[in-house]
């Protein structure tokens, strides 16, 4: 999955339960939301193989990414330096 496409599928998921929510459809919503993200799955996967980073969505579709110690660094910086030292 790429970057754009982890933020497409956030992107529908909020859509999809913004419209029931606009609906009125406040069950089915509640529903909709218990299905996890791509995004948490993503962190869950990183958790888990002992990679400390975890990725984030941001204001205006700015994807982030935070090691254990809490430094926040945009994504796309970082995959560049990554590339830069390979």
């Amino acid at each position: 999955m790429t970057i754009y496409e982890l933020i497409n599928a956030e992107n529908v998921r909020a859509r999809q339960i913004a419209a029931l929510v606009d609906s009125g459809d406040l069950e089915a919503a509640a529903e909709a939301s218990k299905q996890e993200a791509a995004i948490t799955i993503i962190n869950e996967l990183l958790l888990k193989s002992n990679i400390p980073i975890t990725i984030s969505i941001r204001e205006n579709e700015r994807v982030m990414r935070a090691n254990l110690a809490g430094q926040n660094i945009a994504l796309h910086n970082f995959l560049m330096a990554s590339e830069m030292h390979c």
